[in-house]
């Protein structure tokens, strides 16, 4: 079909003495490209300077060209070629009503048809089809008008109560879908009004979120939200809410969607009073999540302990079509490592990062553009002698261990838990930063100086605060105050669930798994044990205790007096000459009659890591080292240590082994040495 206008050009001739038309010249007219016809390829210019062709253009979409020239003078024309037939196929009228059943809608529905210049399209046929609920429509196939608008003459619903559904369709394989709700007229003493989801929003989470606001004259008997095949009911959830001029009870709900698949959903809500009016509302919304990243052996903060890691990540998505792109990053660079679309796997050598952290960052992409980025962080320790014994749940950091229980801490917000790993119950504690594990459960700090035990499936809040908190076995200390230093200082037990108060005050305090308590008050070292406390040093000291020795070292600047022990009979002993600064746990700790330092020895004046056996013989466990510091000490007299961002396991009479690099916490628990890395909790061997 040629175009309803002429291409047409006028010849003109440039002089000094002006611009005039030139006719009785000849213009070459040429299709450049999409095999279209001209009515004339060469044609004369008349009076007014003026040759015109008729253009008829090719079967091949997309634009195009014609040229016109007069000698080295050109002009091109430009047609823009788009498939024939519908190109927008629209529902016009008739959607989401609502009629008795059996009976038919009050607006019948229609459909618009646009060709490819965005005009109505006449004679294009449609034909509609019940899709669900029974009923009849008619006539089943209809040709649209002059606006290109084709309607059907009625929708009958069906006889049962429920969603009907009609399909209006082409040949080319458009189609939209019309909605209507049988059920029994509308009361007017009841009124719905739906806050969400707002129609046609999209939904990309888990859950559906539903609020209705609902005015009734009448007592309700029941409001319920009917989604798909499933029924739920819709609960009160605020009084007295305004809603126009009126006053409404609000109700909410949340719908899963999990397993749903993407594309449009319907959503009734109704209401029903104690006189049996009702009234319902149809929605309708979109489901479209982002992908879901799932790696295959590994875990967000899992500890990798093999020289290669296999990166297997599969990306599932809600649409039928799964993932467009799944790519795999080191983070912070934007080129892919690797890529795929459903699925990748990728082998890297984790020998590089040894000892520090493999940051990776997984994206999948739908379809429609929707991404979803998942960082994936693994500390890297290769060295041998760990074995991994528990782990946190995913993603989260292990905080502490005993028996078979974990607690960790939410790595997106400040939440404490304790996962038993024997029987996999999790119980989420609630706000804290801090915990540690006890006999019967565990106790946790918050960042506002709160403890609480979590005990038996019970919560017992520790009184006027928890600052300085120390646990050790059953036995934790604390003092009543949010400044330290400030508040009574107190014993609690576990066990009995009993607390002692120790002293008003105390300057520093430390507790051993037996429930003796060291502590300085005023310049004094004193023992709390069995409701009394005894004055052990008259000096300003650093205190530590494990039931049986105490080990003293001075506190406070320009202090150079050496560390020593008080052991069991009261007698002091002397262990390393004076110096400035001495940290407990650092420099110095004790346990089970064992006492580990880091000062120089008073005969031998060698730097390391020392040990004192219960019996009373000294041993050097490191090599010469004044950079070594401690981690922990064992009850059997094994030792942690650490120096040059490698970590050391020692003990007397032995040769240091090298038990990886100084990342993670260690902790002494039930005679064992762990390591808390990440989320995972590995014991030294």
């Amino acid at each position: 079909m040629p175009l309803p206008q002429a291409f047409v050009v006028r010849a003109k001739n440039n002089s000094d003495a002006g611009v005039a038309v030139v006719s009785g010249v000849e213009v070459t007219f040429s299709v450049l490209n999409g095999g279209g016809t001209l009515s004339a390829d060469r044609v004369v210019t008349d009076e007014n300077g003026l040759a015109r062709t008729t253009f008829t253009p090719g079967s091949a979409v997309g634009d195009q060209y014609v040229q016109a020239a007069i000698g080295e003078s050109v002009a091109v024309f430009v047609t823009p070629v788009r498939a024939a037939g519908p190109q927008a196929f629209l529902l016009s009228r008739g959607d989401m009503q609502q009629a008795a059943p059996g009976t038919p809608v009050a607006i019948s529905p229609s459909v618009l048809v646009r060709d490819a210049w965005d005009r109505p399209l006449a004679g294009a046929e449609v034909s509609f089809s019940v899709l669900s609920g029974g009923g009849t429509v008619g006539p089943a196939v209809v040709r649209t008008n002059e606006g290109g608008v084709a309607a059907v003459d009625s929708w009958v619903l069906g006889s049962a109560r429920g969603l009907n559904t009609l399909r209006a369709s082409d040949s080319a394989g458009h189609e939209v879908l019309f909605t209507a709700l049988a059920a029994p007229a509308p009361s007017p003493d009841i009124s719905l009004f739906v806050r969400s989801p707002v129609a046609n929003t999209t939904v990309d989470q888990d859950t559906l979120q539903v609020t209705v606001d609902v005015f009734s004259r009448f007592q309700l008997r029941r409001i319920q939200a009917t989604f798909g095949s499933r029924t739920f009911p819709v609960e009160v959830s605020a009084f007295n809410f305004p809603c126009g001029s009126r006053w409404c009870t609000r109700y909410s709900a949340s719908l899963p969607l999990d397993g749903e698949p993407a594309g449009r959903k319907l959503l009734t809500l109704s209401a029903r009073d104690e006189f049996g009016g009702e009234n319902s509302e149809l929605i309708v919304f979109h489901v479209d999540r982002p992908p879901a990243l799932k790696v295959q052996g590994l875990s967000h903060w899992g500890v990798v302990q093999s020289e290669t890691v296999t990166i297997d990540v599969t990306c599932v998505d809600d649409a039928p079509a799964g993932c467009a792109s799944l790519e795999l990053r080191a983070r912070g660079n934007s080129t892919p490592l690797a890529s795929g679309s459903n699925r990748l796997t990728y082998v890297l050598d984790a020998r590089p990062y040894d000892g520090g952290l493999l940051e990776l960052q997984l994206t999948g992409t739908d379809a429609l553009g929707r991404r979803r980025d998942m960082p994936l962080v693994l500390p890297v320790e290769l060295a041998p002698g760990l074995t991994k014994v528990a782990s946190a749940p995913e993603g989260a950091f292990a905080l502490d261990f005993g028996g078979s229980r974990v607690a960790y801490k939410s790595p997106v917000v400040d939440v404490v838990g304790l996962l038993d790993v024997a029987t996999s119950v999790d119980a989420r504690l609630g706000s804290g930063y801090l915990a540690w594990v006890t006999p019967f459960g565990a106790i946790w700090q918050d960042r506002g100086s709160i403890c609480t035990e979590f005990r038996h499936s019970g919560y017992i809040r520790f009184p006027n605060g928890g600052v300085g908190v120390h646990v050790n076995g059953p036995y934790a200390i604390y003092q009543e105050s949010a400044t330290p230093f400030n508040g009574a200082l107190k014993l609690y037990d576990t066990l009995s669930g009993r607390t002692d108060h120790v002293a008003d005050s105390s300057e520093y305090a430390d507790v051993s798994a037996s429930g003796d308590v060291v502590y300085e008050r005023y310049g004094s070292v004193y023992r709390y044990r069995a409701g009394s406390s005894t004055l052990l040093k008259d000096a300003r000291q650093w205190p530590l205790t494990d039931g049986i020795n105490v080990a003293v070292a001075p506190r406070g600047s320009g202090t150079a007096r050496g560390l020593s022990i008080i052991l069991a009979d009261g007698s002091e002993v002397p262990l390393a000459e004076p110096r400035e600064g001495l940290r407990p746990r650092t420099d110095y700790q004790v346990a089970n009659g064992w006492t580990a330092f880091r000062v120089p020895f008073v005969s031998n004046g060698n730097l390391g890591i020392w040990v004192r056996s219960p019996s009373g013989d000294i041993s050097l466990v490191s090599l010469p080292d004044q950079y070594a510091w401690l981690e922990a000490l064992a009850p059997d007299g094994r030792v942690v240590y650490a120096s040059a961002g490698r970590r050391y396991l020692a003990a007397a009479g032995s040769v240091p082994v090298d038990v990886g690099a100084e990342h993670g916490i260690v902790k002494v628990r039930e005679d064992r040495l762990l390591l808390l890395l990440g989320r995972d909790v590995l014991e030294m061997q």
